[in-house]
């Protein structure tokens, strides 16, 4: 179940990305997730004293919701999808609140949110141990990995397997699988306990790094982990299906990531084509989809050089359809 505190903090991260000045400070208290009041002083205060509540509450001989908002200096007190409404300009009972829950978490009512979340306890953070592989290995600078990039991605090399470690991990940054590269062949090993279709590579990055990322509108989506971790480097931020095929979950949850653009960059071969438009016709739904355009003789973003990552060549998909579209994106 989504939980309160990713609602906000996604909600924040779309209303930086759109210029739009509300939602700048939050805080938790025992009772309420407290924001900047979007209600008076323009949303500008300079501590936050708007709360949404964690569970129903008595207030004055009435009941109020767990979710209901309330500033506690103006008075002000609303639905969350009319407070979600509000900040985007919109006097609608809540209409477009309740359009924007379904767009980002595919939920049709805040009764599926989890408002009495204890943010005192921190998430478990326990799975997959991969700390004992976290090591730079001379195959990441082959691939033009830097260190600080392997670093962030927790890359890592097994003796035991001759392989390169590629930690997966869901959006809460938990390890939920290694997947092994050999070094000698082109050869994955991934270990058991959960499917490489259960998330999708490099998803704790675009999570822990939303409040860095309000300028950029795009996410790119390609297959294979190197690939990801080149479009990182080069600024791009990425996720990796990690195969020629899309499962339902991961849709799901690229469609819940905080950005209106998405560029497909799957490989650039018949599976890759084939896996790229299924995936344009799924996202173009309620995103922009983009597919990137390779030079001759490059597969995936992982075979570009820093000068090709530089300047993207990509088409606008609209509907089955290909229009010519040329940009650099940053």
């Amino acid at each position: 179940m989504i939980n309160i505190k990713e609602v906000i903090e996604t909600l924040q991260a779309d209303l930086r990305k759109r210029g739009i000045p509300y939602l700048a400070k939050l805080k938790h208290t025992p009772n309420n997730l407290m924001v900047t009041c979007p209600y008076h002083k323009g949303g500008q205060e300079s501590s936050p004293s708007c709360g949404v509540l964690y569970r129903e509450k008595a207030y004055r001989d009435k009941i109020h919701k767990a979710g209901t908002v309330h500033c506690f200096t103006c008075g002000e007190t609303h639905s969350l999808e009319e407070m979600i409404s509000h900040v985007y300009g919109y006097k609608d009972n809540g209409e477009y609140g309740k359009e924007w829950l379904l767009e980002k978490f595919g939920i049709l009512s805040t009764s599926e949110i989890n408002f009495n979340y204890d943010f005192t306890i921190k998430e478990e953070k326990s799975g997959i141990e991969y700390t004992q592989f976290k090591q730079y290995h001379p195959y990441f600078a082959q691939r033009g990995i830097s260190e600080k990039v392997a670093d962030a991605f927790d890359l890592g090399y097994d003796e035991f397997t001759d392989s390169v470690v590629l930690p997966l991990f869901d959006k809460g940054n938990k390890c939920i699988m290694l997947i092994k590269r050999s070094i000698k062949e082109h050869i994955y090993m991934n270990t058991s306990g959960a499917s490489k279709t259960d998330s999708v590579f490099g998803i704790q990055m675009v999570y822990k790094k939303l409040s860095q990322l309000s300028n950029s509108p795009y996410i790119f989506v390609a297959e294979g982990a190197f690939d990801v971790i080149k479009l990182w480097q080069a600024g791009y931020p990425a996720v990796g299906i990690l195969q020629a095929s899309i499962s339902l979950n991961q849709i799901d949850l690229i469609k819940k990531l905080p950005f209106q653009k998405v560029v497909i960059a799957t490989d650039n071969d018949k599976a890759g084509r084939d896996v790229a438009f299924k995936l344009a016709n799924l996202l173009s739904q309620n995103k922009e989809v983009y597919l990137l355009k390779y030079p001759k003789g490059v597969k995936d973003p992982g075979e570009m050089s820093d000068a090709q990552l530089k300047s993207l060549d990509l088409e606008a998909y609209r509907g089955g359809q290909k229009a010519g579209f040329k940009t650099s994106i940053y």
